[in-house]
């Protein structure tokens, strides 16, 4: 499930900037606000609540040491996390991890 969010969140990051590159900016816009949506049941999820009122600087940071502990890198690098999520779902297909 949190993979599955990891996921979804990081596609939307890379679509927002991609958004902001083009100066589409009202659907960078658009993005931001799922993008955050997702945060924050990441934040959720990853710290186990049912609910939160952190600011999305701390949420933020929280995904960015999850991801840290959990995949090697921080948050701010979203192609490189993806790449190592694919990965890793294609050494489980074949049963190498």
């Amino acid at each position: 499930m949190i993979e599955n969010l990891v996921i979804e969140y990081f596609t939307l990051r890379i679509t927002k900037m991609s958004h902001i590159k083009g100066k589409r900016y009202s659907e960078a816009a658009e993005t931001r606000d799922k993008e955050k949506v997702l945060l924050k049941q990441l934040f959720c999820l990853i710290n186990s609540l049912q609910e939160s009122d952190e600011s999305t600087f701390d949420m933020d940071k929280s995904l960015s040491k999850y991801c840290l502990e959990t995949y090697g890198c921080s948050s701010e690098s979203p192609k490189k996390i993806l790449t190592i999520i694919d990965r890793e779902q294609k050494l489980k297909s074949i049963g190498l991890k």
